[in-house]
């Protein structure tokens, strides 16, 4: 166990690890998993309920993130639905500190993952375009949000997200007529 930051301990590499396979080892392990997840996701959503000191709210995403982040423990499904409930809590956090990648990742296996509420679906979407027109992907981006004004039930929360990214990436080209629109 190893002390770093705001008196807060993390786990060494291989006792997580060993601790990882006695986990796996467990009768109890899908009643840890949940327990873990279900605690984290409680948290993002405490802290996104609280919202009034943005900064404050960093600085306990950065403690807390190697236990928020703990997809290794859990399986493929179990990691859609858990990034899922999350990005729209920690979107920004990830695009702000660089963690996009492996959230991404998560969220094209979730998009396309039937089994999960199609609200969920179209909310990850939604997101995932957010992060995207960030990082140049034009194409893709464009995509996801005709995916989403295509669907019928898409509500209006993601419709009014996706007509912001669709700004976004209009004022990337300099479009600015398009923009404009697109915010009317």
């Amino acid at each position: 166990i190893q002390r770093v930051e705001n008196f807060r301990y993390t786990l060494h590499g291989l006792l997580k690890q060993v601790f990882g396979d006695h986990l796996v080892q467990s009768p109890d392990q899908d009643r840890i998993r949940q327990r873990y997840t279900a605690y984290y996701k409680q948290w993002c959503h405490e802290l996104y309920d609280e919202q009034p000191y943005i900064h404050d709210e960093v600085i306990r995403m950065a403690t807390e993130y190697a236990n928020i982040w703990h997809i290794d423990v859990l399986d493929p499904f179990e990691q859609e639905r858990y990034v899922l409930e999350i990005t729209p809590i920690l979107q920004s956090y990830w695009l702000n500190r660089g963690f996009g990648e492996d959230v991404i990742e998560v969220l094209d296996r979730a998009i396309q993952n039937v089994e999960h509420p199609a609200n969920m679906r179209i909310r990850a979407m939604v997101e995932l375009a957010g992060m995207l027109v960030y990082r140049g992907q034009v194409t893709r981006t464009q995509h996801l949000c005709d995916t989403v004004l295509a669907k019928p039930e898409a509500d209006v929360f993601a419709r009014v997200h996706v007509l912001q990214t669709l700004a976004r990436l209009a004022l990337q080209r300099k479009d600015y007529d398009t923009a404009w629109q697109r915010l009317e």
